[in-house]
């Protein structure tokens, strides 16, 4: 996840098969890492690797944009 596709930062997701058979993938973040997010619009993408040749070929599964909201509660 990135601020733009030209920040040399970004903030690590993991992705986790979750329905192999329809192809659901869950994607999750750590409690630190979002803790550390400024509010914002960031980009992301989920890459699939493919293991059916030697070659590796990458393909974009899914992209979007998710919205960082700064919270309001105070404790």
């Amino acid at each position: 996840m990135r601020k733009s596709p030209y920040s040399a930062s970004a903030n690590a997701f993991t992705a986790t098969i979750t329905g192999n058979a329809n192809g659901q993938v869950t994607i999750t973040m750590s409690a630190a890492t979002t803790a550390n997010l400024r509010a914002g619009r960031y980009l992301y993408d989920v890459l699939v690797t493919s293991s059916a040749n030697s070659g590796g070929n990458k393909i974009r599964a899914v992209e979007g944009i998710v919205n960082v909201l700064p919270g309001v509660t105070r404790t």
